[in-house]
Order: C-alpha cells, then structure tokens, then sequence
C-alpha cells in the first residue's frame, strides 16, 4: 500500500469513529450487569413512583452505582434495544426485580 493510500484509509477510519457518539464507546455493561441494573431501577419505580424527587435522587445514586453518565445514555438506549431483543433476559430482570422489591 502507498504511504497516501494508508494515510487517506486511517484518516476515513478516524473520521468513521468521530461519527460515533462518545457513549457507544465509553459504557461497557455485561448482560449480568444491565439486568442488575434494570431490576434496581424497576424496584425504585415500583417503590417511589409518587416520590419524583426522591425517585430521581434514587435514580441518579442507581447510575453512579453503574458507572452511568449522563454521555452514556445513548449508549445504555443501545444496550437496552440488544438486551430486550434476547427473551430470556425480561423474566430474569422481573426475577431480580421480586427478590429486591416484593410486592
């Protein structure tokens, strides 16, 4: 490959991963970890729905508790999309979500 060719092919990656947004990058979560997460914030839900200051205080401590920014939300929108493609992973977050909040 000429030194221009190789110049002209890493400049269109760069440019290729500037399009992406930030959060695709940065937030890592397993699927262990989104369920942890999705039954937490579903038990918060549950208990302080007529508390919407609270809720969102509980909510901010949930996110720091993950590692969530508020750059990471777009990302943490694609995980969700991917985790709820797979049907096995709702029952567990409902599972996760009864032991931590009974009803």
């Amino acid at each position: 490959m000429k030194p221009v060719a190789l110049v002209t092919t890493i400049t269109a990656f760069a440019a290729a991963l500037t399009l992406l947004p930030a959060s695709a990058l940065a937030l890592d979560m397993s699927q262990q970890q989104f369920i942890d997460y999705s039954a937490e914030q579903h038990c918060l839900n549950q208990k302080l729905w007529d508390q919407p200051a609270q809720l969102e205080a509980e909510l901010i401590k949930l996110e720091q508790k993950f590692g969530i920014s508020e750059d990471d939300l777009d990302a943490l929108d694609e995980l969700t999309a991917k985790y709820n493609a797979d049907a096995t992973i709702q029952p567990q977050i409902e599972e996760k979500a009864l032991v931590l909040c009974p009803r």
